[in-house]
Parts: C-alpha cells; sequence; structure tokens
C-alpha cells in the first residue's frame, strides 16, 4: 500500500502499522494474524498515516482516529500462480503476501533463497511480506525489518517455495481519503 500510494503521490507515504496491531481484531496483535484480515480491514476502514497513528511495538486498544484515515482499498485481486503474480506486478505493482518463513530468514544477507521443503512448514513462522519483482523464477520480496536487514531491506527467494503465491493480492483499486 505504501508503494502503490507513495508512486502516485510522488512522495514518500508511512502508512500506520500500530493502527493494523490494534484494530484487526480478527489477527494476533503482535504475534501476527491473517494477511486477508489486515487487508478487509483497509478495505472496510481505512488507514492512518503513521504519524497519526504511531507505532509502540506493543498490543493496545484500537484508536479513534477515522477522521485520519486517508486511504482506503477499493478492490483486491488473488494472484495465486507464479504466472499470475508475474502479471499482477507488471500491471499494479507490488504485491501484499504471505508465506512460510525459512529457518534462518532473520540471517539472510544476500542471494537467493531457495530452502528445502521442511524448512518451510512451521505455522509459527507465517510472516507476510510484499512482491517488488522478479527474474525468471526469483522473486524479489520487500521484508518489514528495515533497510538495514538483508539487502536493503530485501531478500530473493525461488518462486512456489515456502507456500508462496497461495495467498498473494494486488490492491488493483485503492482511494485517497484525504482528497
Amino acid at each position: 500500500m505504501e508503494i502503490l500510494v507513495s508512486k502516485k503521490l510522488r512522495q514518500i507515504i508511512r502508512f500506520s502499522k500500530q493502527q493494523l496491531i490494534d484494530c484487526v481484531i480478527e489477527n494476533y496483535g503482535c504475534d501476527g494474524g491473517d494477511l486477508k484480515f489486515a487487508l478487509t480491514y483497509i478495505m472496510d476502514e481505512g488507514l492512518a498515516l503513521e504519524r497519526d497513528y504511531p507505532f509502540t511495538g506493543k498490543d493496545g486498544e484500537c484508536l479513534n482516529v477515522t477522521d485520519k484515515y486517508i486511504v482506503k482499498i477499493r478492490e483486491l485481486q488473488l494472484m495465486n500462480t507464479t504466472n499470475l503474480i508475474r502479471s499482477g506486478l507488471k500491471n499494479f505493482s507490488p504485491l501484499a503476501t504471505y508465506f512460510y518463513a525459512p529457518t534462518g530468514l532473520e540471517l539472510y544477507e544476500g542471494g537467493v533463497l531457495e530452502p528445502p521443503p521442511e524448512e518451510c512448514q512451521d505455522i509459527e513462522r507465517l510472516h507476510a511480506a510484499v512482491i517488488v519483482g522478479y527474474n525468471g523464477d526469483e522473486l524479489l520480496m520487500r521484508n518489514s525489518w528495515g533497510p538495514d536487514w538483508g539487502e536493503k531491506g530485501n531478500f530473493w527467494i525461488k518462486a512456489g517455495l515456502c507456500g508462496l503465491g497461495n495467498e498473494t493480492y494486488a490492491i488493483s483499486e485503492w482511494m485517497n481519503l484525504a482528497v
């Protein structure tokens, strides 16, 4: 969402992650949850800027800042195959996804991840990221761990591994509530 809106407005936009932690009641706060619930929340409610609903790094009560919501998703499309992911990147880029984070992802420094299946089965390691590009059958993913991790906050992984593509979404239409 940040990349889509920043690209359109030609300025860096940071949306509130804390709002999603506090307000998506179907999820588990800082302990994670389902990407689809978060995207549905943004469709139904909207999303505020980071400065209007700052990150605290802990679970909290949902703040009533509806007057600060500046964006809403209008339409999502499921991209659940490698070909649909490539098409989605060309037409909508980037794509929101989640996958089973392979063992050792936290230590990634570069290269293309090709973890064996046994490293991608832990439900406790379900992780959301954004697919921002591809090269052949390799996907370039933007992680949420900051620019000092991986390759400036990004990592490469072979398409189709670790559940990638099972639930990948393109935000095909959104609306600016600030206008």
